[in-house]
């Protein structure tokens, strides 16, 4: 039986710098979206102690709640949720939380070690308006 040969990834032959303003911006795979065609994902900003913008995705899961990973609101200052969009620059809502709610036994001061129950319920200040669309 003859055996197949196989190459080795190494990251120095990996790097590859890219140029962008957010990561959403990077183009690799797959197609754009359209507008209505993913009406509950939310893109999730968030706002660390050192005031960087990080970012994560959500579902909206009623008017005033979404639900995102608990990694994505541990130990931050506050939480921005966009929806109603396929570019980042053309939100139909927007809203700025400070309440969110962690699965309770996420340990909220390990949040970069895989862990389970990696779910967080992030409370909407103003509530989503649906459309029937």
């Amino acid at each position: 039986m003859q055996r197949a040969h196989s190459r080795k990834w190494s990251p120095a032959s990996a790097k590859q710098i890219i140029s962008a303003t957010y990561v959403e911006n990077l183009k690799s795979a797959g197609w754009d979206a359209v507008p209505g065609q993913i009406p509950y994902q939310v893109a999730v900003r968030i706002l660390d102690n050192q005031f960087r913008i990080l970012g994560c995705g959500g579902s909206a899961i009623h008017e005033q709640w979404v639900i995102t990973a608990a990694h994505c609101t541990a130990n931050y200052i506050s939480v921005t949720i966009l929806g109603g969009l396929v570019h980042m620059q053309n939100a139909e809502y927007a809203s700025e939380s400070f309440e969110w709610y962690n699965y309770p036994t996420f340990n909220s001061n390990a949040p970069g070690v895989v862990q389970p129950n990696d779910v967080a319920l992030v409370k909407l200040q103003q509530p989503m308006v649906f459309s029937g669309e």
